[in-house]
């Protein structure tokens, strides 16, 4: 069963991968975590919106896999510059209340 499955995605694997989609889908996942975190901690209701801080080590620890030599350039894309900044260079700020 698992070499059908694999032959039949086989051009699937072989397909590049956009890092930078990977990146911002990484990065969504962390935000959304550290607002249900930053909520509870202050004792916010579900539906309160509040701006995520985290340090970029924190992304960068997630994403160390994923993107090995681009991650710097992440950082001056359009997909990171819509949503996020870097905020002393340490921190990754969302521009919008999640």
């Amino acid at each position: 069963m698992a070499r059908q499955l694999s032959k039949k995605f086989e051009k699937y694997k072989a397909q590049r991968t956009d890092q930078t989609q990977l990146l911002i889908h990484t990065l969504k996942k962390i935000v959304n975590d550290r607002a249900i975190y930053e909520r509870a901690l202050k004792g916010i209701e579900e539906t309160e919106r509040v701006h995520v801080r985290f340090t970029k080590d924190q992304f960068e620890h997630e994403v160390r896999d994923l993107a090995r030599h681009g991650i710097l350039d992440f950082y001056n894309t359009d997909a990171f510059k819509k949503d996020f900044k870097l905020e002393d260079e340490k921190f990754i700020v969302t521009k919008k209340m999640i």
